[in-house]
């Protein structure tokens, strides 16, 4: 079953079979155009998780990544280029990612591998969930409507009511999530109209309903993907402590939570583990053999791969220490001292989830930024 669909643009035979196979390996389908005018009018047709374009079909193919500019439901794919020495770097630049030639089957995988969170966020932006609720549709100076869902998304509903309304008309809409007692009252439009149907489009939702809809429907996309790809939204934790003890005890309550654990014993071993995983978050004692603590948190500030991965520390320095920690980098600061005192993983793990909720958010936020920059360049 095929959990994401990709545009690939591409003439070449040889280059078109080994990304059909590495797609495939991730359960991503290919649709595969070999010009580029075709190529534009399926991304106006259909829509795409992901975009590859070739860059050997010729000065047109960067029209690929400018229609994605326009394009009302592919605007947010995640954009690659298939690059050579001779393309300059204009097209490049409107790509999330790039496969320099000459390919590999490993390069490929490699690159693939990387966006493929990105992918399956996509996935989950479109994402239309088959759920019956009851739905409740109020209308300025009219009587309400109470109707049921056919499907929800992020960006809204589909319901069956037997009610007339019409596209284009303001309303808000009232509902709850199975096993969720916040109610959702969502400012929204009709957005079209079928025989005993309704299309309604989200306008506006509270940051907090938005974000609780995104983590439910994440759950709910999870239930349906492969077990391989379902691991890739298990948030991969790093936790480095020169005690066993403490090591094995924070491991089994951060995997019962749901986490992905590496350890590491050491600052030398941490450090690449790191550069071989690449962890969502890491768990750092400050006393460490080989690389004591704060070298390997220098270290990892200092590279642009793993800058930005946030870093709890595990101390039981002073409040002075905490505060030159957290001013050279460190997300957080936990009190090692009452691992061992009153077995605190529950408040460990909860440090953990509240870090990375806040790193979460970050990158949502950082690829929104990027995705407004690349629109305001191809409009200028």
């Amino acid at each position: 079953m095929a959990i994401a669909l990709a545009l690939l643009a591409c003439a070449d035979p040889v280059t078109i079979q080994q990304f059909s196979h590495a797609l495939q390996e991730l359960s991503i389908s290919p649709d595969v155009s070999q010009e580029v005018l075709p190529s534009i009018r399926l991304l106006n047709h259909r829509k795409f998780d992901a975009v590859i374009v070739d860059l050997q079909l010729g000065e047109q193919s960067g029209l690929i990544l400018d229609e994605l500019h326009f394009s009302s439901s592919n605007r947010t794919a995640v954009r690659f280029a298939i690059s050579g020495s001779d393309e300059g770097t204009a097209f490049r630049r409107k790509a999330d990612f790039v496969f320099k030639r000459p390919l590999s089957t490993q390069s490929i995988r490699n690159t693939l591998k990387l966006a493929y969170g990105m992918i399956l966020r996509e996935r989950r932006r479109y994402f239309r969930c088959p759920i019956s609720i009851p739905v409740t549709i109020l209308r300025q100076s009219m009587p309400e409507v109470r109707c049921s869902s056919v499907n929800i998304s992020e960006g809204g509903m589909a319901v069956s009511t037997f009610v007339p309304l019409s596209p284009g008309e303001e309303v808000q809409v009232r509902f709850a999530l199975p096993g969720h007692e916040v109610t959702f009252l969502a400012e929204s439009r009709i957005c079209w109209l079928k025989t005993d149907h309704l299309g309604i489009r989200f306008v506006s939702l509270s940051q907090e309903h938005e974000s609780e809809l995104q983590d439910w429907l994440s759950q709910k996309l999870q239930e349906t993907l492969p077990e391989f790809a379902a691991r890739k939204f298990q948030p991969k934790v790093l936790l480095v402590d020169d005690s066993k003890f403490l090591r094995m005890a924070n491991e089994l309550a951060l995997s019962k939570a749901g986490f992905e654990v590496s350890t590491a014993a050491d600052g030398e071993e941490a450090l690449q583990v790191v550069s071989d995983k690449l962890p969502d978050i890491i768990l750092l004692d400050m006393m460490l053999p080989k690389i004591s603590g704060p070298e390997v948190l220098r270290a990892l500030k200092a590279n642009p791969a793993t800058m930005d991965i946030p870093v709890i520390v595990l101390t039981s320095l002073s409040q002075k220490n905490e505060e030159k920690l957290l001013s050279e980098g460190a997300a957080a600061y936990f009190e090692k001292s009452t691992l061992g005192l009153d077995k605190s993983s529950g408040r460990l793990v909860a440090t953990v989830e509240t870090v990375l909720g806040r790193s979460n958010h970050q990158k949502s936020l950082n690829l929104r930024l990027q995705a407004l920059a690349r629109t305001k360049a191809v409009d200028d």
